[in-house]
């Protein structure tokens, strides 16, 4: 059975954002980000773990906890 995983954000997850920053993956986000975008949001992510009502983790799929995603969670009042 495949094994998927959520881990915390870190540090060395900014890569993933880069692999994920493609016109199909940021289609209805407005596009693609340039190089300083997206270290303030990989920024935001790693500040996140801070904050009681923010959520931000790596998905991990299979054996050997391949990166294939992200995923962000809030808390809405």
């Amino acid at each position: 059975m495949p094994m998927i995983e959520l881990q915390p954000w870190s540090e060395e997850n900014l890569s993933l954002l880069e692999e994920l920053n493609t016109p199909e993956m940021t289609k209805f986000l407005g596009g693609p980000e340039n190089k300083e975008q997206l270290l303030r949001r990989h920024t935001r992510y790693l500040e996140a773990a801070e904050a009681p009502t923010v959520r931000v983790y790596k998905i991990t799929y299979g054996s050997n906890l391949l990166p294939v995603g992200q995923v962000c969670y809030w808390e809405r009042s």
